[in-house]
């Protein structure tokens, strides 16, 4: 017997009872983190400096980065270069890396600051950092090592093969890092004393994706669902959002300097923003239509079979995408919602400065995204407007 369809949402996102007032949010203050000598020497090096973190205080400010750096992260070539310049080793330069990351963090709940850095196949770094949203559950909060993977997943990176950070993963982040494509080669080190550490050390035993029979774990960089969006319904969905009252520009300017990767050739590469020029309101509305479906396909749910896409558009007209990643121990999975707030932080943007959400999910699949969006967003962004978009399934590509 078939499921039925989830119920059509389009709503205002309120303020959750007890946690907000006439001011907003009841969050703790976020604290400028210290940074160690050798970040200091970074910093001087212009590698990277505590507002190219996306700080929360400069998010807002950020400024295009480089060539060959994006923000929150270091390329390969001047990683090298800095390593060699300085004769540090991996783990000193990733060490060096850590105090930047917890620039992003916002552990508004919790008031930890914990910071991530992972070395993809390319060998570029990629900053991540714990995210929490008071007024929510906390199993919606992000933990700093899912962050900083999902920020090199968006990065087109196929494979991680190190991960540092500045306390000891939980049981959470290492299961999450198990279902990366190649978790038996990966190294981890979060104490200089220790050393690098296998994953297989670190959580032994663990249940893997081949114990579901899954023999395309995370960070493959190929349409995992095909899925598409009657005429009628993107009609409804961008109908629902020029009647929802909010501003539906796009920025004809990228944000700091990163574009979002579409397979129609929209943008360069990355998965984060999508500056693609000035756009009317009925174009904005299509085009946050387009990103959620597209971002859809690019979900990882080999388990539940429930992909999920989110295109969020900010307050000053950059789009963001998000694409849901679960787990073969299902909670230590990342959100859609979570996923797209990942891209927004890293390129400097603030996660309190949205306009409108459309999520994408397939009508009738066992699990049903919104409720967790609206969630995160009732924390973080009361007033913008959400939408879900029911998809169908086509299957597998190429099925």
């Amino acid at each position: 017997m078939s499921s039925a369809p989830p119920p059509i949402y389009s709503v205002r996102v309120g303020r959750p009872v007890g946690h907000w007032g006439s001011s907003g949010c009841k969050r703790a203050t976020l604290r400028t983190q210290p940074l160690s000598d050798d970040a200091m020497v970074l910093q001087a090096a212009g590698i990277l400096t505590p507002d190219s973190c996306a700080s929360p205080s400069a998010a807002a400010a950020a400024t295009p980065a480089p060539p060959n750096r994006r923000f929150g992260s270091v390329a390969a070539d001047v990683a090298e270069a800095v390593m060699a310049e300085r004769e540090w080793s991996l783990e000193r330069f990733m060490a060096a890396l850590l105090p930047f990351a917890k620039q992003m963090s916002h552990p508004y709940v919790s008031q930890f600051y914990v910071g991530a850095v992972v070395r993809g196949g390319s060998g570029a770094f990629y900053l991540g950092a714990n995210l929490e949203f008071p007024g929510s559950a906390a199993n919606t909060f992000v933990h700093a090592e899912q962050f900083a993977a999902c920020h090199a997943a968006q990065a087109g990176e196929e494979r991680i093969t190190h991960v540092a950070v500045n306390a000891a993963p939980c049981g959470h982040c290492r299961q999450f890092l198990s279902e990366l494509n190649d978790a038996d080669n990966l190294l981890v080190t979060f104490d200089p004393a220790m050393g690098w550490l296998g994953l297989a050390e670190l959580l032994p035993h663990r249940f893997k994706p081949s114990d579901l029979g899954n023999d395309r774990p995370w960070l493959q960089p190929a349409p995992a669902h095909a899925v598409e969006a009657s005429a009628e319904e993107r009609a409804r969905v961008v109908e629902a959002l020029r009647q929802s009252g909010q501003a539906m520009q796009v920025a004809d300017t990228p944000l700091a300097g990163r574009v979002t990767h579409m397979s129609s050739g929209a943008a360069e590469t990355g998965n984060a923003t999508t500056p693609l020029g000035a756009a009317s309101q009925g174009d904005a509305a299509k085009l946050l239509v387009d990103v959620a479906v597209e971002a859809t396909t690019y979900s990882y749910a080999p388990y539940s079979r429930s992909p999920c896409g989110v295109a969020v558009l900010t307050q000053d007209g950059h789009v963001f995408r998000g694409q849901y990643s679960e787990n073969a121990a299902c909670n230590p999975g990342l959100p859609a919602m979570q996923a797209a707030l990942v891209g927004l932080v890293a390129s400097g943007a603030s996660m309190h400065n949205l306009s409108a959400v459309v999520l994408a999910q397939i009508a009738g699949a066992p699990l049903c995204h919104t409720a967790t969006a609206l969630a995160v967003l009732q924390a973080t962004a009361p007033g913008c407007h959400l939408v879900a978009l029911n998809l169908q399934d086509n299957g597998a590509p190429g099925e």
